[in-house]
């Protein structure tokens, strides 16, 4: 096919470099290369360690739900604990399967893209623009379910774009595809909507307007759901799960719903900003989805004839719009628009306002421009560049940095968190040997945690180094299970690191305690039910964090109020909070200066 730009004079050929396949071939390896020891070697967020305590308090005996809170489908714990199983606790571990996840999520994609018409160049220019994305970016939209789920899901649609363009047995070929989207569906349930829009966008093409087929096709994919769910709701009640999973998703989950739908008037001013730069492109990706599933004519039941051109085809020059190579090629472009448009609609009014959940619609995003054969991570990546370039010629001329500290029309600060990508940041080269020569456990893995993550002065961030202080304390104290409670987010990797069960079966204690009026006085009517805790950990970023705060402030967290006591002055509403408001402090990290701190219960 024509280049969909229109014939270009050979003088100003070299202007289009960026069109061959070469370069952005060449760019991925490199990409990769820089990319895959950083991400192998990044801490693991408090997230994935959350259901890692879930893993592993399974595979000694534990029970799901009972032992560790979730509110969430078992699906991810599940994968997690064959995980551990098969292949042991390390960190890297989870790490490395997440990486294998995230590179079939882009070999799918790439297929799509291809079904789609996509050529080769816009096709090595959007697995560009996911490594450059996903393997630099911050630590917490790694390892998520939103990504995991997507590998089935996208293997669901590219079955069922395969099935379209080969027809043949019906029920069967449904039945495996619904297997697919079962697993997925356990994994985040909001898998759901996303296999209905697809069921919804391909269900006349497959069928060729046969209501016998739809009947058929729809038959195999809620036989293979129904199958799937059976059986795991056989497990959870023959491990002992299934009441305290009715007791979450009845008791907790319909007012942990009701918080979605409260935080959706402060989410929408930052649609656009999830992840500067790529999510400015939802707006235009809208009205290519408009296009694409207007030029596809996914509610029509035939094909067009062989050398026909869709709607949009026939009204718009090929130099502004490419028509694609086929009729089928159109469908398939059209079904990856529009589950993108689906995965974006549900995960903006769907679910919390947290990054990781628009991760997968933005690597769709990437694959939707591949299929229209547009090159746009091409000119991201170089704006990233740009940036990356200004930010690093600031970092060496002191000069410099106060010009564009001093200008009024934008914060310097924000931008820089906003626009630098991890490779123009100061120390890269020196961190990324690191990740080769550092031992994977010991006080280096900690020191050079630390030195990767990229999120920071955030209490879900851990400080792997002070942890590894408490730690070390508590080997001391012989502590078994069930006598410790780590009481904020970034604390109970300890459960991971002292290999027992935790005291308390709520890991997020301060979003547990907003889901729900009484969640407070429940959780702690369970911390003194329980005989056995000997130790609290409390984590001072949680006071001393708040979101107009510099988070490079110099003194992070004040010093103790006397000799003989660690904890900090602190306002008369913290005092109340546990534990600062009881338990004797024993312990606090850095010399005494320090984040954490460990209090002693006296019952």
């Amino acid at each position: 096919m024509a280049d969909p730009l229109g014939p270009v004079s050979p003088r100003f050929r070299y202007l289009r470099f960026w069109r061959l396949p070469q370069l952005p071939i060449i760019l991925s390896a490199i990409l990769a290369a820089l990319g895959v020891p950083i991400f192998l070697r990044l801490p693991l967020w408090c997230d994935v360690t959350l259901y890692d305590v879930a893993a592993r308090t399974i595979l000694s005996g534990g029970v799901h739900y009972r032992d560790v809170f979730d509110t969430n489908t078992p699906g991810y714990v599940w994968c997690l604990t064959l995980i551990r199983a098969a292949l042991g606790n390390a960190d890297i571990t989870v790490r490395a399967v997440d990486l294998g996840i995230f590179a079939g999520v882009v070999f799918l994609l790439d297929r799509l893209a291809n079904l789609g018409g996509a050529s080769r160049t816009a096709r090595w220019w959007a697995i560009a623009g996911m490594l450059a994305f996903y393997l630099f970016s911050t630590e917490s939209i790694h390892g998520q379910r939103d990504v995991w789920l997507a590998l089935p899901l996208l293997s669901a649609v590219y079955i069922r774009l395969r099935r379209i363009d080969r027809p043949a047995r019906i029920f069967w070929p449904a039945f495996a595809e619904g297997l697919l989207w079962g697993l997925a569906t356990w994994i985040k349930p909001h898998a759901i909507p996303l296999a209905l829009a697809v069921w919804l966008l391909t269900v006349r093409r497959l069928s060729g307007g046969s209501w016998r087929i739809a009947g058929r096709d729809l038959a195999g994919n809620l036989a293979a759901g129904i199958a799937l769910g059976l059986a795991g709701i056989a497990y959870l009640v023959g491990s002992g799960t299934w009441p305290h999973i009715v007791d979450v998703m009845v008791n907790w989950n319909g007012h942990y719903t009701e918080l979605i739908f409260e935080e959706l008037p402060y989410r929408t001013p930052y649609a656009l900003f999830w992840f500067p730069a790529w999510s400015l492109m939802l707006i235009p990706s809208l009205a290519l989805v408009l296009l694409a599933l207007t030029d596809g004519r996914v509610f029509s039941a035939r094909w067009l004839p062989e050398g026909s051109r869709g709607p949009i085809g026939r009204l718009v020059s090929a130099r502004w719009y490419d028509p694609a190579p086929s009729d089928p090629a159109r469908f398939a472009r059209a079904v990856l628009a529009g589950l993108y448009v689906a995965w974006a609609f549900e995960a903006f009014f769907f679910q919390r306002g947290f990054h990781y959940v628009h991760v997968p619609e933005t690597l769709i995003m990437m694959a939707v421009w591949a299929s229209h054969r547009l090159c746009l991570p091409a000119f991201i990546l170089a704006w990233l560049a740009s940036f990356g370039l200004m930010f690093r010629i600031a970092d060496e001329s002191p000069a410099v940095k106060n010009a564009l500290r001093s200008a009024e029309f934008y914060d310097y600060t924000e931008l820089e968190e906003e626009y630098r990508h991890a490779l123009s940041r100061p120390g890269f080269a020196d961190r990324w040997i690191r990740c080769f020569t550092a031992p994977t456990t010991g006080p280096d893995d900690a020191r050079l945690k630390d030195a990767l993550k990229q999120t920071r002065g955030y209490v879900s961030s851990t400080n792997w180094e002070e942890l590894a202080e408490v730690e070390a304390y508590l080997r001391t104290q012989n502590v078994k299970d069930r006598e410790l409670i780590c009481w904020d987010d970034g604390i109970h990797p300890l459960y991971l690191r002292l290999e027992i069960k935790p005291g308390l079966r709520f890991m997020h204690i301060h979003s547990a305690e907003g889901i729900r009026r009484d969640a407070p006085k429940a959780i702690r009517d369970e911390v003194d039910t329980n005989p056995s805790v000997r130790f609290v950990v409390s984590d001072l970023e949680w006071l001393a964090y708040t979101d107009s705060e510099r988070r490079d402030r110099p003194i992070p967290y004040r010093p103790g109020r006397s000799p003989d006591n660690l904890v900090p002055a602190l306002s008369p509403q913290d005092e109340q909070q546990y534990p600062y408001n009881g338990p004797e402090a024993v312990f606090r990290s850095d010399g005494g200066r320090g984040r954490y701190i460990v209090f002693a219960v006296v019952k």
